[in-house]
């Protein structure tokens, strides 16, 4: 990839950063602990707590989100580690971002939850949501799981809320990386 592709592509990064902080999905993770929670005694029917965004604002917080999810964008947090690479940025910013990358990796690898004796990572979780429902419905695996857990709503809500944790640790890692991204920029303009 040229410089100024690469450029373009930390450029997008940046602004698709920004786009996310205007979603009013952004508010209310931002001032709202997402959560669940479900109690019953032996007088009461059991009931759910529920403290999340709007669907429309989960929806719209998505088609933003994907573009550092998916490696076919030009932007997204595997191709920016590989532009930072592919430019004589500073090691002490490759070095925050990959040991950051790394972290989120790690986060989204580890077990959520385990139904049937079936561990379920973070990332299928995501996976579930988005290409079972959100952005795509076309991958039947995901799609079945997504109606599945829909039709058991006690499973559901808290899978839902181990989405939108998901969601945000990835917010929490692009907003780390946005000033990194801002200063190897400059620097690169700079040059």
């Amino acid at each position: 990839m040229t410089k100024s592709k690469i450029i373009d592509s930390l450029e997008l990064y940046l602004e698709k950063i920004d786009t996310l902080k205007e979603r009013s999905y952004y508010d209310f993770v931002k001032k709202n602990k997402v959560s669940v929670s479900y109690s019953q005694n032996v007088i009461e029917e059991g009931k759910f707590s529920i403290n999340h965004p709007s669907i429309e604002s989960l929806e719209s917080f998505i088609l933003t989100i994907r573009f550092f999810y998916q490696d076919n964008e030009s932007c997204s947090i595997y191709n920016t580690y590989n532009n930072l690479l592919n430019l004589p940025a500073s090691n002490d910013s490759i070095l925050k971002y990959d040991k950051a990358r790394n972290e989120l990796n790690d986060f989204l690898d580890s077990v959520a939850v385990i139904l049937n004796n079936e561990s379920i990572t973070y990332r299928n979780i995501i996976e579930v949501f988005i290409y079972g429902n959100l952005a795509h419905a076309n991958n039947k695996k995901n799609r079945n799981t997504y109606k599945f857990w829909q039709d058991h709503p006690f499973t559901y809500e808290f899978r839902k809320t181990d989405f939108l944790g998901a969601l945000n640790n990835i917010l929490r890692f692009l907003l780390f990386s946005e000033p990194l991204i801002k200063k190897e920029l400059k620097n690169i303009r700079i040059r």
